[in-house]
């Protein structure tokens, strides 16, 4: 080859300071000696290890014109990049001419060096290659002795502007350069994102605050700003699902999964484009007194970035608000109690759990409180997001009081959990807790299950709380006198949360009948008249406790048919009329603790049954205990329509009463809060059955697959004729919900208890499989070790959506196999509180 190197050395000054490039980071002029083209691929191989070392990761292209093209390395955090211009060749009959619309390049600094200006030519020629010998073509290299040669340079606001002139096709221009002041912007901001700086505003700020700051759905923010303000949208990626940093920072994180160059993702794009993103930040804080210090760093961290170039801004704001996120978050899981030890799951749970605690002005945790203080004083627990974010939907009491121990006990938010429960408390009625709160104006008391998740709460709250039973002389006033709904309890009226226990269990004792407030259309557009009628009685012999009709559903499998054309309207898909167990289970761990409670603390012994009688709650809670899984079990000698053994019948003495043996995740409930009241092999077997049978990726089925009635899809759109499925009435029969989950492992913490160190066990499940005849029979000889890292184990897809997840949070339920469910809420405050309580049991260190 015929390679020359013509008119090679430095380039001269041209006005944008370009200084010698061998003196700047090693990299070699095209000038060293070598000839022709590898002159320049040796400067080109050189930056190229250099750039790669350096950090230099975010790559620009941009189209000049024709065959030219722009491109540039970019070390994002220093703000220094490498530009490289080429004119290709891709024919013999290009005009060596620029093209008139040639673009103009804008760069923010100054040239710092020139590595290459150069043109490569090569002759026609014929180009000859034998069988064994490739052979290169002819050419010679021209290199040029300054930019002025190739482009016009100037300098317009602080930016360096550069045209080409001269650039013939096969031509390359490759310049480093140095932004102007971006050394003083990195040094401002790092001042600003030193621990004392940025978590001195962090301090101090409550529950109800972090919430705000971190998450806050479009729903919740447009009601907080009386509607002036929604969720931020970004063209081309879609809204924001949290309207505080996480949203930001989550799809950050989604993006930088999904693309190869974060710098080509929308979101990127939005924040370079323009201060949109962050002045949306900071005007949300404004009506936040608590926020004001947050709302003062953003604005200096704005100050900052405005004077960096606009496409170094997306790296700093990903550094500044992905610590600031992080810093909250910290400063959450410090007052909520996890050590630094704890897990990265246990961690990640504990930061969603802020996601449902937080106060908006139309459903405050108690409306006359919110009018006298304000409705920022009141925040209450959100059942999930985004759907029940608002509203007379948003605090449910059953949701409450199942995500109660997770959400704030566990998490030592006692004043937050205490409030909760005097609120809940102060509205009980015909002795029942509301199921629908409606910030305690206008509840509805048509669930039979939310008065012993109540009951459960206020015994975990004396476990765990620093005032332990002195809450039980807590003040109570109801709203609605005893009297107003039944005489005959009229002299039980409540003064105390210990007289509140005592009223609500001799109601159930007495029996409970009445109709529902305004019931018709109004309460509920969808359910026969007949469903209004709420009964609860007490069966004396047994102390098991039934309630319910066929055309109501008073337990959390609340599905109410609203299908004209597939004529399911009014008829409720899981009515568990009769005794539901997971609510025997809970009476149980009622009675057995006030049973074991002093004078002082509970200053009753016995209520009044129907008949009249006296029934110490000693005797009440030992007939429960004698005749449990006589009712309950189904073994090889039960008469069940099913062939199924070896698990506990969903309810006794339904009206459809097949669906009395029907598998459902509601046995492992009553097992986690009354253990005394199941054999500890057939427990054990039974948790099998359940683990063979309906846990899921995420969740428990909600009915056992094989089972006639499953469907494990849930459409809530489904506007089909199919009776089974039509307008979601198929939402428990089959659909895999996560918050049973938690109980389920709370019940094989119990029932396959860690063996003491150095014992071994007799036999390993492994060689004993669930559903083989020997593993049937007998249980205790297997490894419980076995069980613990299989539960772990579940959890390795909850791991995933707490840490990658938009909502980061787990999902109300999935469909059939773990497959997402679009008419689910995506973020549920019993799936993360279940699970958070039962993965405290298991002592988790972070691994």
């Amino acid at each position: 080859n015929v390679n020359n190197i013509v008119g090679a050395r430095p380039p001269a000054e041209t006005g944008a300071s370009a200084t010698n490039a061998e003196a700047v980071d090693g990299i070699p002029s095209a000038s060293r000696g070598l000839s022709g083209i590898f002159a320049v691929k040796q400067v080109l191989n050189a930056l190229h290890e250099r750039l790669a070392r350096d950090g230099f990761l975010e790559v620009d292209v941009q189209h000049l014109a024709g065959d030219i093209l722009a491109v540039q390395r970019r070390s994002a955090d220093s703000g220094r990049r490498t530009c490289f211009i080429t004119r290709s060749v891709y024919g013999r009959d290009i005009c060596e001419d620029l093209p008139c619309d040639v673009g103009t390049l804008e760069l923010p600094g100054a040239i710092a060096a020139v590595h290459v200006a150069a043109t490569l030519y090569v002759p026609d020629q014929q180009h000859n290659c034998g069988d064994k010998t490739l052979t290169g073509l002819n050419c010679h290299v021209k290199t040029y002795s300054s930019l002025g040669e190739v482009a016009y340079l100037w300098r317009q606001n602080n930016r360096t502007m550069l045209k080409l002139k001269h650039f013939p096709p096969g031509s390359i221009l490759v310049f480093s350069m140095n932004p102007n002041g971006m050394a003083q912007c990195i040094a401002d901001l790092d001042d600003l994102l030193t621990p004392d700086a940025i978590r001195a505003p962090l301090e101090g700020l409550s529950l109800s605050d972090l919430n705000y700051l971190l998450f806050s759905c479009e729903a919740e923010e447009s009601d907080r700003s009386g509607g002036k303000r929604g969720g931020y949208d970004i063209p081309g990626f879609g809204p924001l699902v949290y309207c505080g940093l996480m949203g930001v920072c989550a799809a950050l994180d989604a993006e930088r999964v999904a693309r190869v160059q974060l710098a080509t993702s929308p979101v990127v794009e939005n924040i370079r484009a323009g201060d949109w993103l962050l002045d949306y930040f900071i005007g949300r804080l404004e009506p936040m007194p608590g926020l004001a210090g947050v709302r003062s760093w953003l604005e200096r961290v704005q100050t900052v970035l405005s004077r960096m170039p606009r496409d170094l801004v997306p790296f700093h704001f990903d550094v500044a608000i992905s610590e600031l996120c992080s810093q909250a978050a910290s400063a959450l899981t410090a007052q909520l109690g996890v050590a630094a030890s704890t897990s990265a799951l246990v961690r990640d749970l504990a930061i969603a759990t802020a996601q449902f605690w937080g106060a908006t002005p139309s459903a405050p945790l108690h409306w006359d409180n919110a009018k006298r203080d304000g409705w920022q004083r009141w925040p209450s627990l959100c059942a999930g997001l985004p759907h029940f974010a608002s509203g007379f939907m948003r605090n449910w009491g059953r949701d409450t009081f199942i995500s109660l121990r997770g959400c704030l006990l566990a998490t030592q938010r006692f004043d937050e959990a205490r409030s909760t429960i005097l609120v809940y408390a102060k509205v009980v009625r015909h002795g029942l807790c509301p199921n629908l709160l409606d910030a305690a104006n206008n509840p509805r008391y048509n669930a039979r299950d939310a008065t012993w998740f109540l009951m459960q709460a206020i015994q975990d709250y004396v476990e765990m709380a620093p005032e332990g039973t002195d809450f039980l002389a807590a003040p109570v006033s109801l709203k609605w006198p005893v009297k107003e709904w039944d005489t005959d309890l009229a002299h039980l009226e409540p003064k105390t949360i210990a007289d509140l226990i005592h009223l609500i269990c001799a109601a159930h004792a007495k029996g409970i009948q009445f109709r529902e407030w305004n019931a018709g259309s109004k309460i509920d557009e969808h359910m026969t008249d007949a469903g209004f009628n709420i009964s609860v009685r007490l069966d004396e012999e047994t102390g098991v406790i039934y309630g319910g009709n066929e055309a109501n559903c008073g337990t959390w499998m609340d599905k109410m048919g609203s299908s004209d054309k597939a004529h399911n309207r009014g008829v409720p898909a899981t009515p568990r009329d009769g005794a539901a167990v997971e609510i025997v289970g809970l009476l149980k761990s009622t009675l057995r603790w006030v049973s074991s409670l002093d004078d002082k603390a509970f200053p009753h012994s016995s209520v009044k049954t129907s008949t009249g009688k006296e029934l110490s709650y000693k005797e009440w809670n030992s007939r429960l205990q004698a005749n449990f899984e006589r009712l309950f079990w189904v073994g090889e000698d039960d008469k069940a329509p099913t062939s199924l053994r070896g698990f506990y019948r969903d309810t006794v003495g339904a009206t459809r009463s097949w669906q009395d043996f029907q598998l459902r995740p509601n046995y492992p409930i009553a097992m986690a809060v009354a253990p005394e009241l199941f054999t500890r092999a057939y427990a054990q077997r039974a948790l099998r059955t359940a683990a063979d049978r309906l846990i899921g990726p995420l969740g428990m089925c909600t009915l056992d697959p094989s089972d006639k009635e499953y469907h494990g899809d849930y459409h809530n759109d489904d506007d089909s004729e199919d009776k089974a499925v039509a307008h979601g009435w198929n939402y428990h029969q089959g659909p895999e919900w996560v918050w049973p989950l938690g109980f389920y492992m709370k019940a094989c913490n119990i029932f396959f208890p860690q063996l003491p160190a150095g014992v071994s066990p007799k036999k390993s499940p492994k060689a004993s499989p669930a559903g083989s005849p020997k593993s049937q029979t007998g249980c205790e000889d297997e490894d419980p070790r076995f069980y613990r890292q299989t539960l772990m184990g579940l959890l390795a897809q909850h791991r995933r959506e707490l840490a990658l997840g938009k909502w980061r949070a787990l999902p109300e339920l999935t469909n059939s196999k773990g497959s997402v469910c679009h008419h689910s809420c995506p973020s549920q405050a019993w799936s993360i509180a279940t699970l958070l309580d039962a993965c405290r049991d298991f002592d988790l260190t972070d691994a």
